[in-house]
């Protein structure tokens, strides 16, 4: 496609058109810089070129420059009000914000731009199963899924639409249903490696990571920036055993998508629980001088709490034996005063210190790595915000 669109520039170097669909190839392709600097010449020829304004919010959105994209899609609606892409986009934007920040504004006004793509066209599934999405995102599963039956009804066979049922059903702790849906999605459409990332996210749920392995494997064939996959499958590989490729796979997750927060999270994970250093109970005493004070202050009182019990039962023993009084009443009374006194304050030092004791685990840490769980509004390739091709007039 490129070298097509780079025939016709070598024709007309000032198509705007063809500078913004080689932005677009680009764009599939991974090559943001390119794709940028394509879609910029596009502008620049053409300032009302609203698609190539559009495309180039895809391509903020994509490194979660969320709000900066959210300027370019306005510019395009102040070109073409009716411009069903950018209301989406948008759309999808907001609720990027809205899952960052938790702000009910950002929600409210990613619907209200979802209404408006599909007041536009009522047809509009890409829109109308993104507001099913925002609804997953709010926890309301139910409505989600009243709203993805009736994108169902408009196009029963769109792979998205089955794709996002798989995803509400997964919501709902329908693992078997949500599995059916994914297949159904993948068989539809071979090429959609997607709804194989959500089947592997299913099968860690059932704890059945070889098959997680192997859809996450699948879903980075010719995709190998799939960094939520990436992500996953290091779980899956963790939860294995293989702490060594888990590594790997997410370190390749960060490089690939820096602001991927849970492969950040789970690299700090793996790199504390392969941390050689066991805590063991002596570990902890000596960690401060307060611990080891009151550590020896506590052998101590127990070893003199043993020390007068066993004195205590040799002495009985004895006075038994012999039949003869070896202690007078007075100190009798008094080495039972004090058997009591220790032990009376050994077993409260040893109350207050369980707490403390508690924390000098034997044995390395351990950790649970986080996979990329199934999320309707993160900046992943299961929210598609449809690329808008605009066709060369002859």
């Amino acid at each position: 496609a490129i070298k097509c669109f780079d025939k016709v520039l070598e024709l007309n170097p000032n198509n705007s058109n063809a500078f913004n669909n080689k932005g677009i190839a680009l764009m599939e392709l991974g090559w943001f810089e390119e794709s940028k600097k394509s879609i910029d010449k596009a502008i620049e020829l053409d300032t009302n070129n609203a698609n190539a304004w559009n495309n180039r919010g895809r391509i903020l959105a994509y490194s979660s420059n969320y709000q900066e994209a959210i300027n370019y899609y306005n510019k395009v609606i102040e070109i073409k009000p009716k411009h069903r892409e950018a209301w989406n986009n948008k759309g999808i934007a907001l609720a990027n914000l809205a899952t960052l920040t938790d702000e009910e504004k950002y929600f409210s006004d990613a619907e209200v731009c979802y209404e408006k793509a599909i007041e536009i066209d009522n047809k509009f599934v890409h829109a109308i199963n993104n507001k099913a999405m925002l609804y997953v995102s709010r926890h309301k599963y139910i409505k989600a899924d009243e709203i993805i039956e009736n994108s169902l009804g408009i196009d029963g066979k769109n792979q998205d639409t089955m794709d996002k049922k798989g995803i509400i059903l997964f919501h709902l702790q329908k693992y078997d249903e949500a599995l059916s849906w994914f297949k159904r999605a993948t068989e539809k459409n071979p090429e959609n490696k997607v709804s194989r990332y959500h089947m592997g996210n299913v099968y860690m749920q059932l704890k059945k990571y070889d098959e997680a392995i192997e859809c996450f494997d699948d879903s980075l064939k010719d995709n190998l920036n799939f960094a939520e996959a990436h992500n996953a499958k290091a779980s899956a590989l963790f939860n294995k055993g293989n702490q060594k490729e888990a590594s790997k796979e997410i370190k390749r997750a960060i490089e690939i998508k820096p602001s991927l927060s849970v492969a950040n999270e789970n690299i700090a994970k793996i790199t504390s629980s392969s941390s050689e250093h066991l805590q063991n109970f002596w570990d902890f005493w000596k960690s401060s001088l307060f611990k080891k004070i009151v550590g020896i202050t506590l052998v101590v009182l127990l070893l003199s709490t043993v020390s007068i019990i066993t004195y205590h039962i040799i002495f009985n023993i004895i006075s038994v034996t012999n039949s003869t009084n070896l202690m007078n009443s007075q100190e009798a009374q008094l080495m039972d005063i004090s058997e009591g006194y220790f032990i009376t304050l050994g077993i409260i030092l040893f109350i207050l210190l369980i707490p403390e004791i508690k924390k000098a685990k034997m044995g390395p840490m351990e950790f649970e790595l986080e996979e990329q769980h199934i999320h309707p509004t993160n900046d992943s390739p299961s929210l598609s915000e449809n690329p808008h091709f605009s066709l060369l007039k002859t």
